[in-house]
């Protein structure tokens, strides 16, 4: 059987080849002849590397593989800051919480980005509709889970309560 370490450096090494230096992104489509079909992945795509990088920087693995991830973390956070889509907000905030907030960089950007998703939630929230937009479409829970996280980890009651509360409604 194959264990985690092999699993993580299988998948590392795949989001390492994934990634852009010069974009500071990350392709997201590779042909059945191993060729990258775009330039750079979906804002989504990046947000979710950007969760998986984080969650294995805090994981339990090797140190070897965490400070590789954490590297990679960094390397491509700032990107975000430019991102339109809410869902790769949420995806970049579930990567920071499990992250030490020593590195300013990523603390600022949690506090944007998690004020971003409060500033559409109050936008289009209604007596009746608790959510982040006027129509559901696809990973609705990860809006009020990134939220969530935000919330815990820079100790925002109100973020923490909005997540909840649209997680309860949806």
């Amino acid at each position: 059987p194959t264990d985690s370490v092999d699993l993580a450096t299988r998948y590392l090494s795949f989001i390492v080849d994934a990634y852009v230096p010069a974009s500071s992104r990350f392709h997201n489509f590779m042909s059945y002849a191993r060729q990258w079909l775009d330039e750079a992945g979906s804002e989504d795509s990046h947000g979710r590397c950007l969760w998986a990088l984080g969650a294995v920087s805090s994981s339990q693995l090797r140190k070897d593989i965490k400070d590789c991830c954490r590297g990679l973390f960094d390397s491509a956070l700032c990107p975000t800051t430019n991102f339109s889509s809410p869902r790769a907000w949420a995806f970049s905030l579930l990567g920071m919480p499990g992250l030490d907030n020593s590195a300013v960089a990523s603390y600022q950007l949690q506090v944007e980005l998690s004020n971003r998703l409060m500033s559409i939630y109050e936008l289009s929230r209604t007596t009746n509709w608790e959510w982040f937009e006027e129509s559901l479409s696809y990973d609705n829970a990860r809006l009020s889970h990134g939220l969530l996280a935000a919330g815990r980890a820079l100790n925002d009651q109100a973020k923490v309560h909005a997540g909840l509360k649209t997680l309860n409604w949806l």
